[in-house]
């Protein structure tokens, strides 16, 4: 651009775009030519790369209120939240996360997951449905008080369930957040992440980005690998 343009763009003196050029240039991020000032490869990349992290520090605060609910060791990098959709339980749709997580899960034929507290009872049961018919699979790693309601609500289901091998169980004493990671390997993959305050739902975020997808399976493989398997015989 000539420096009159960047002058009536920007809405400053000439003095400043001279002093702007100057740091630009002593960084190697843009170069005079005739008449005007053009952007170096460098400097594409570095606004790029503020493009990028402005993107990141505004989903941050958009979801602030929501995240402050994690413990500051979760395994959630940023990047994960660009692109996300946020759902919060709040009037006049009380009830937005469950309906979305229903309608995001209506139909799946393989589901993933680490479930920390059940704030939807009613999917529940049609969770269990899906299961007792054979028509899709579900591995899960719970945490211990779920493991104990399960016995205590659907206990000679959920042996059924084990010992038909549409369900797959695995325990841990804690677990970061709730994730859902539905038809993983597909086009219509979606990852569903669920943030709790003593067992309330407080958020519920969707993103269906592949490198999210992706980051959802490798999550969830590493925490099975360190929890312990649940059989039909110890349930």
């Amino acid at each position: 651009m000539e420096k009159r343009d960047l002058e009536e763009d920007l809405d400053v003196s000439r003095s400043t775009v001279d002093r702007a050029v100057r740091e630009l240039e002593a960084h190697d991020l843009a170069e005079r030519t005739d008449g005007g000032v053009e952007i170096t490869l460098l400097g594409r990349l570095a606004l790029a790369a503020t493009v990028s992290y402005r993107r990141k520090v505004g989903t941050l605060e958009r979801y602030g209120d929501v995240l402050t609910h994690l413990d500051s060791a979760a395994p959630l990098p940023p990047w994960v939240l660009v692109g996300a959709d946020l759902y919060r339980p709040e009037p006049p749709m009380g009830n937005r996360p469950q309906a979305v997580t229903r309608s995001e899960l209506a139909g799946f034929d393989r589901l993933l997951g680490l479930t920390k507290a059940i704030t939807d009872p009613g999917w529940l049961d049609r969770l269990q449905e899906t299961l007792l018919d054979g028509s899709a699979m579900v591995d899960l790693v719970v945490t211990s008080e779920i493991i104990d309601y399960l016995r205590e609500t659907r206990g000679d289901d959920l042996v059924r369930a084990l010992q038909g091998g549409t369900l797959t169980l695995h325990e841990r004493d804690r677990l970061p957040f709730g994730l859902l990671v539905a038809d993983p390997d597909t086009a219509d993959a979606t990852v569903l992440l669920f943030v709790y305050d003593d067992g309330q739902l407080v958020g519920m975020l969707r993103n269906r980005r592949p490198a999210v997808i992706d980051w959802g399976v490798t999550l969830f493989r590493g925490v099975r690998n360190e929890a312990d398997p649940v059989g039909s015989d110890t349930v």
